[in-house]
């Protein structure tokens, strides 16, 4: 239940870190550090998701 409730956390943070990514790319350019900064912590999310459904897949 933990893990569940977890999983869906991070994928509403990435969802949100995503389109406030593309909105600071949009703005500022893809280059800028703001940007890139995101692109970093969504870069995180997405591979501590990844780590949880390889894990669940494992365990099963």
């Amino acid at each position: 239940m933990e893990n569940c409730e977890c999983i869906t956390e991070i994928k509403s943070k990435i969802s949100r870190l995503r389109k406030h990514m593309i909105y600071i790319a949009q703005l500022k350019g893809i280059n800028h550090s703001d940007t890139i900064k995101c692109s970093q912590e969504l870069d995180f999310y997405l591979t501590k998701y990844q780590k949880i459904k390889v894990a669940e897949k494992q365990s099963h």
